[in-house]
């Protein structure tokens, strides 16, 4: 293990937004029954569509989110990145070998390998696919844990 370390504060989430869609869905959904003039069944089957899936996406959510995963907890060894963090409360782990990955930068007090806005991808795996972006989000001493990632991509 060549550092380990914790991202620093992130900026706070939308939580606005996340209430207020569903509200607005249901509301569109009820003014929808009222206009159509449909039964009250209709609302109740749509709420428990709409519960089935919220759910679904909730248990699913860790699965497909572990390839984004750039908070939490980083272990740098000679041969990889580990990240290990929490997505809607599940414990996932996400694990890069320095090999695959681009040559990182600095940015904004983080490491980064890629970028999600401009598109520039973190790498290649030998199959052929793409690996996200992956920063290292706010960590301290950004400037040393860069060289240190430097130095061991150029021992591979």
């Amino acid at each position: 293990m060549l550092w380990t370390g914790k991202s620093g504060p992130r900026p706070r989430r939308r939580w606005l937004l996340y209430v207020l869609v569903p509200l607005a869905y249901y509301g569109m959904q009820l003014l929808i029954s009222v206009i159509l003039d449909q039964d009250p069944g209709y609302l109740v089957r749509i709420t428990i569509n709409a519960g089935i899936c919220l759910v679904g996406f909730i248990l699913l959510l860790p699965l497909f989110g572990r390839r984004q995963l750039s908070t939490g907890r980083y272990t740098v060894t000679d041969r990889r990145i580990v990240v290990e963090g929490r997505i809607s409360g599940f414990p996932v782990r996400r694990s890069e070998n320095l090999a695959e990955l681009r040559t990182p930068e600095l940015r904004d007090g983080s490491v980064a390998f890629g970028d999600r806005k401009s598109g520039k991808l973190a790498g290649h795996r030998p199959n052929g696919r793409v690996i996200a972006s992956l920063v290292l989000y706010r960590i301290p001493e950004p400037e040393h844990v860069l060289e240190i990632i430097r130095e061991a991509q150029a021992r591979l």
